[in-house]
């Protein structure tokens, strides 16, 4: 209610306002608490968002305090979601695009990939400048954020020997996590004609894209130790990659996880100790430092 109290008189408490001018509407969300989870490296999606008028062309920023430049690193848009709908109750951040361009880091479709950890939710209203950080100052929850925190991991196997290795740490991890050893994550490293079978039993070739070559089928195991451990082929069997520095890339559990272009979260490197990889020299006249 919009309370009224003349000029000339004791205007400070509450009780001082005892005229009632009318009611006032206050757009915004409401409760201002509607917490939600998405996962590092997965399309982000906020559904049932519930308020005051609400409106499509409303928005969300990700930022560890509302009004702040406070952005997280790697989230898609510097944490911008598109603009809802659904009468501004449900938004994204990313998309699910596919495609069959190998080489497009966005075949998947761009995602947020940042680390781990738990974020505020800041609201902005539709027909307001809605571009900054601090256009987003309504706080309506927390955003946790499922991933492996931080990003900086380093680790170090050797070719002709089983690779593995633990300690990777995160935010709600889990074991069925994996990891996938690329050269840039979310990138297949090569395109491989593959025989498969439909539902019918009749076989067929398709282009597949692949992982970096010397990890057996790609991604490493299921992870084990509540998410933090990590290997290939039970920890038994060889890695046959070129001597290298890689990057380590995480898919959460619940997803699929299965090609290249799922595994987009970069958790770090991984250094590969053996030979480099020589590229073929049918002329006979480079060096080996030219075909590396």
């Amino acid at each position: 209610r919009m309370c009224w109290c003349a000029s000339g008189f004791h205007c400070e408490l509450s009780g001082d306002f005892r005229v009632d001018a009318g009611h006032l509407s206050l757009i915004g969300p409401s409760p201002q608490f509607q917490d939600r989870t998405c996962v590092s490296g997965q399309v982000c999606v906020t559904m049932d968002i519930i308020g005051q008028d609400l409106g499509d062309g409303d928005r969300l920023m990700i930022l560890e305090t509302c009004g702040l430049f406070t952005a997280p690193q790697r989230f898609v848009h510097a944490g911008m979601s598109d603009d809802f709908t659904l009468d501004g109750s449900h938004g994204h951040w990313g998309s699910y695009d596919d495609c069959d361009e190998p080489w497009n880091f966005d075949c998947r479709g761009v995602r947020p990939t940042s680390r781990g950890g738990d974020y505020r939710m800041c609201w902005c209203a539709h027909n307001y400048t809605c571009d900054r950080p601090d256009d987003f100052r309504v706080d309506i929850g927390m955003l946790t954020f499922v991933g492996p925190n931080p990003l900086t991991n380093k680790r170090t196997c050797v070719a002709g020997q089983p690779c593995a290795f633990n300690s990777i740490l995160g935010h709600f991890i889990q074991d069925g996590d994996k990891t996938m050893i690329l050269d840039t994550c979310g990138r297949p490293e090569r395109r491989q004609l593959i025989q498969v079978s439909d539902v019918w039993g009749i076989t067929f070739h398709e282009l597949r894209n692949v992982p970096q070559y010397g990890f057996f089928a790609g991604s490493s195991d299921a992870a084990t130790s509540a998410g933090t451990a990590f290997a290939w082929s039970d920890g038994v069997e060889v890695i046959t990659a070129p001597g290298g520095l890689y990057r380590m890339c995480w898919c959460g559990f619940h997803y699929s996880c299965e090609i290249p272009e799922d595994f987009q979260t970069d958790a770090g490197s991984l250094e590969v100790v053996g030979p480099f990889f020589l590229l073929p020299d049918p002329s006979g006249t480079n060096t080996g430092e030219e075909r590396l």
